[in-house]
């Protein structure tokens, strides 16, 4: 039985606590949910899909109880950033209470449609910009890793249940609409927002972790093209040219799709549904090629086919994060791009040409062979004995001594351009984020800071040795142009994906990390 929806304006929890709804923020075939008039409490209620109002149902209030009672039992650690039930409504509704950030939208602020005088230019600027879009989206990846490591699956991902807060310096990361969470070996039903839902999901199969990953692919998509991974050719017509004077605004679907059976907008191998120019962001302007082969694998036959050969989280966490680093900003337009997107340096979105310097920061890491070959060599001297094999021993000239791990491109402006501890494969101690290096430029001077509190940090310019940086100080050049830093990286962890996920340490983490500066 459900009830009008004009009928109800508060609702009542476990607690006795009041609650006036001010504006719905979204609604799924599992509910809708509302903000109130406290700014830091959101209510969800259970919605009958056919008739549109509140669930009244006394059986299904219990057993919608029971099943918010599941959830509770979940083993999350308090750092993992999802709004779970802080209070179960009284009867008649079917609902809970969740406690969020004030400051917070739903993701589809990010992706909505524009109108004729808000071109998508200026849109991505107002609303953070590219850089701030791969932000958030890496910490959302993050924050289904450390789900997936806990063995949880989220299931029915869409923008009406990831929030993101609108302060453009921390985009902070929210899940709502945690009901649906479960164990791996605990998920017993298929769920899903339409347009979202992996191709298994839709057929009638269960929510997975794959599924997670697909739904959240489709969602990255439409962040960053605003644009369906799926809305090409086959799908409607627009426009005819990608010009910032001349945008049109995507065209809705004239008739409803299964998309799963459709090609990526972007498939190189079937460009049937190619994406129609002037829709959308160009994949080629808001993408590294190594997103864009992610995409790929996702959307491909064999992603949609084979939920196995999707990317991970992980990796999307690893990639999203990364490209934030290649980006640089226009002094014009304030937009940021990628540095390879700009035609004989001029910014794509405005087309005026930079005229400031840039700096490049390659990150190398070099590995203590003598310790890695040594364990390796006494644990294969252990295995023989014991199984009486004749395994050689690992060799020096076996290993690759130097390996290329990363980049980050900041402006020759004044500013604060940290490095961060991307030195484990600890999911967890990676998405901490602990400040290493700073550089920080002011009226045309540099300042090397050392973060931390132990490590010290070797410099080297010229060729010439220039001193060390004990834990908590710094060192002021009148440039850093050529500039080297050198670190020590200790023991680490590393995370091994299989039918399940584990951490073990592992020996050949132990390395020296350079910092090399180059000046554009």
């Amino acid at each position: 039985m459900a009830q009008n929806s004009e009928k109800y304006k508060f609702v009542v929890d476990e607690n006795g606590q009041k609650h006036q709804l001010t504006e719905k923020l979204g609604e799924g075939g599992q509910g809708a949910v509302w903000r109130t008039s406290d700014p830091n409490i959101i209510v969800k209620i259970k919605i009958d899909p056919v008739h549109g109002g509140p669930v009244v149902d006394e059986e299904e209030y219990d057993k919608y109880k029971a099943g918010l009672d599941e959830v509770r039992t979940l083993d999350l650690p308090a750092g993992i950033h999802v709004a779970r039930a802080a209070s179960v409504l009284r009867r008649p509704y079917c609902g809970y209470t969740m406690r969020m950030l004030g400051n917070m939208k739903s993701v589809k602020y990010w992706i909505r449609s524009f109108d004729e005088q808000t071109v998508p230019p200026k849109f991505y600027r107002d609303t953070g910009g590219l850089r701030y879009r791969l932000g958030f989206l890496s910490k959302a990846a993050g924050l289904f890793a450390k789900m997936y490591y806990h063995s949880i699956v989220y299931a029915d991902l869409s923008p009406d249940n990831l929030f993101v807060s609108t302060d453009n310096h921390t985009g902070e990361v929210w899940l709502i609409d945690a009901d649906n969470m479960r164990y791996f070996f605990d998920v017993n039903k298929q769920i899903m927002t339409p347009g979202y839902g992996a191709p298994e999901v839709t057929a009638g199969g269960l929510n997975t972790r794959e599924s997670d990953e697909y739904t959240f692919a489709v969602l990255a998509h439409e962040v960053l093209t605003l644009n369906s991974p799926f809305n090409g050719k086959m799908m409607s017509e627009t426009g005819d040219g990608w010009d910032e004077d001349d945008w049109d605004t995507p065209s809705e679907p004239e008739k409803e799709s299964a998309p799963e059976y459709l090609p990526w907008i972007y498939d190189p191998d079937d460009t049937r549904n190619a994406v129609n120019p002037g829709t959308g962001m160009p994949a080629d302007l808001v993408m590294t090629k190594r997103m864009k082969e992610l995409f790929h694998r996702n959307f491909s036959r064999e992603g949609q086919s084979d939920p196995s050969s999707r990317p991970s989280m992980r990796e999307w966490f690893e990639e999203l994060r990364r490209a934030k680093d290649l980006l640089i900003t226009c002094e014009h337009c304030q937009n940021t791009y990628f540095m390879k997107s700009a035609e004989k340096d001029k910014c794509p979105f405005c087309k005026k040409k930079r005229k400031r310097a840039v700096y490049y920061a390659q990150i190398l890491d070099e590995y203590d062979y003598d310790s890695i070959i040594d364990a390796e060599n006494q644990s294969i001297d252990s295995f023989n004995r014991e199984g009486d094999f004749n395994i050689s021993h690992l060799k020096r000239e076996d290993l690759k001594p130097v390996k290329p791990v990363g980049r980050k491109i900041f402006d020759d402006v004044d500013g604060t351009h940290v490095f961060f501890n991307y030195q484990t494969d600890d999911i967890f101690s990676l998405m901490d984020e602990e400040p290493t290096i700073a550089v920080k430029i002011e009226d045309g001077k540099y300042a090397v800071y050392n973060c931390t509190t132990d490590t010290v940090i070797e410099m080297v310019s010229a060729n010439k040795e220039i001193g060390k940086l004990e834990g908590r100080t710094f060192k002021r050049f009148d440039k850093i142009d050529g500039l080297i830093l050198s670190m020590p990286v200790s023991y680490g962890r590393r995370t091994i994906e299989g039918s399940e996920i584990h951490v073990v340490d592992d020996i050949s983490v132990l390395r020296k990390r350079y910092i090399r500066f180059y000046k554009r």
